[in-house]
């Protein structure tokens, strides 16, 4: 674990108003914290979590928050952490420590963990360790600055989201461990620029249409098998208007 001994001092000012770290030490700090993180090798499957965890959960009770492991699964953990705001309000910044398999063979660089210059290479860097590491970089700048945030701030740094298993955000949910008035999610969006924000998400759905047609044929067939193909997709369009509406 990176040593951030050095700055867990509080910030203060001339007049010795409390001020948060500055915005370079932070990115610097962020970058660190990323590659740490991607160094972790918590492909799904099998999505083993444990070592991350114990990372997350003595780096930020090592800041003074409040910190608890919840676990379905022994080998997929899941931890939340809390910082008290100035009111009873409270935000939730959510990211899973999962990551999508990976074969090492067919990376030009480490997939766990490079850094080149300015820009960081491995598995998860994008979804979402960076994104994890910018929340852990949030709680670090206000307990080390002794300002409260505006808002309650809550921490779920879930397990099981590549394979959208159990032990995860569902079991949080189910054992009503996420109670908050909001929650950011830090899943890469991008969708009208490179910053972007997605307000609420529709989630998945999986369906079972079952397609007959008088004879059994290869999807490659498209010309001896057009009744079947066009009604599943005047099936999939309906499904998809109707969802869209």
């Amino acid at each position: 674990m990176t040593d951030h001994s050095h700055s867990r001092s509080h910030s203060t000012a001339d007049d010795g108003a409390k001020i948060l770290p500055s915005p370079d030490r932070l990115q610097s700090e962020l970058a660190e914290t990323t590659l740490e993180l991607v160094a972790f090798d918590t492909a799904n499957p099998p999505g083993e979590t444990r070592a991350i965890v114990d990372w997350f959960e003595s780096e930020l009770a090592g800041l003074g928050l409040e910190t608890d492991r919840f676990a379905v699964d022994p080998d997929k953990p899941n931890l939340l952490a809390w910082l008290s705001g100035t009111s009873e309000r409270s935000l939730c910044f959510s990211g899973h420590l999962d990551t999508v398999p990976y074969d090492p063979d067919g990376w030009s660089r480490d997939p766990l963990g490079e850094r080149v210059d300015d820009r960081l290479y491995g598995r998860g860097a994008t979804d979402m360790k960076g994104a994890i590491a910018a929340m852990v970089t949030v709680a670090r700048g206000f307990a080390e600055s002794g300002i409260r945030p505006p808002v309650a701030l809550m921490f779920a740094f879930v397990s099981d989201e590549e394979i959208a298993g159990d032990a995860g955000t569902k079991a949080l949910l189910e054992a009503n461990r996420l109670e908050v008035d909001a929650c950011l999610i830090g899943e890469p969006t991008s969708t009208g620029s490179d910053h972007s924000i997605t307000v609420a998400d529709r989630g998945s759905i999986w369906l079972t249409v079952p397609i007959f047609s008088s004879k059994q044929q290869h999807l490659s067939q498209r010309e001896s098998n057009c009744v079947s193909l066009g009604l599943t997709q005047n099936v999939c369009c309906h499904c998809f208007s109707s969802l869209s509406k």
